[in-house]
């Protein structure tokens, strides 16, 4: 299924932002080669990802105890 996100084209490389479907919460963060989408939420701690630093290989890194998501 695809969906268009409101305000996805502003989103600058490495950024990030949360964003809402179907009753679900989403971060969506672009790399280079695109865009990508996770749970907002880390499982370990349940602290927002939205903090997070994105890692080069595509994965959020937790802010709290470095875990990371993909």
């Amino acid at each position: 299924m695809q969906h268009e996100l409101e305000g996805l084209a502003s989103l600058a490389q490495g950024q990030s932002r949360l964003y809402q479907l179907g009753g679900n919460n989403y971060l969506v963060y672009r790399l280079s080669d695109g865009y990508y989408a996770t749970e907002p939420k880390c499982t370990h701690l349940f602290k927002s990802l939205a903090k997070g630093v994105i890692v080069s290989d595509a994965h959020v890194q937790c802010p709290l105890h470095k875990a990371e998501f993909d």
